[in-house]
């Protein structure tokens, strides 16, 4: 293991030999140093980050002034990625089931990303089954309602055959 890590960092100076500053490859072997070439923020763009607000909010005014720049980076870095969106549904809570705790999360909104192919597989078959249950569901009360109303009216298609729907709809409704 020892042995890859010069490798690893001589490699990555061959894959930025195109750029006007070659990085230091002790900075290389430090993954925060990474970060923060890449990451390099002003103090007024790491005040404006909505996680570091957030975080910064929290503290309280002394706390908040002892930070540096490059600690205040850092976190954002540790931290800011795990932050979650504002979902249209948000429901968290926690429960006791015998002797542990279990917490559960709901989550939904809007898909914002776009679908893998697989994805597009599964909502196009997802979206065909949903409209034929649809067609079906509204067909089969259309035909009901039609039904009805026949048998209302008094119309025999088929002498000495009845579904039984008639009589069961006037005994629990019209009676």
């Amino acid at each position: 293991m020892v042995c890859t890590i010069p490798l690893l960092a001589e490699s990555l100076i061959q894959l930025n030999k195109y750029d006007n500053e070659r990085p230091d490859p002790e900075n290389l072997l430090k993954p925060d140093a990474i970060v923060a070439e890449k990451e390099a923020l002003t103090v007024e763009e790491i005040e404006q980050d909505p996680f570091i607000k957030e975080f910064m909010e929290k503290l309280s005014s002394d706390q908040q002034k002892s930070f540096s720049e490059e600690q205040l980076q850092a976190i954002k870095v540790a931290f800011g990625a795990r932050t979650w969106g504002i979902h249209s549904v948000d429901i968290r809570g926690t429960f006791k089931l015998l002797r542990w705790r279990y917490y559960y999360v709901v989550l939904a909104g809007r898909n914002r990303r776009s679908l893998s192919r697989a994805e597009q597989k599964a909502y196009r078959a997802a979206e065909i089954t949903f409209l034929a249950l649809f067609v079906t569901i509204s067909t089969l009360f259309g035909l009901l309602i039609i039904y009805l109303v026949k048998s209302a009216m008094g119309i025999d298609l088929i002498p000495g055959f009845s579904l039984g729907i008639w009589g069961w709809f006037k005994e629990a409704f019209l009676v």
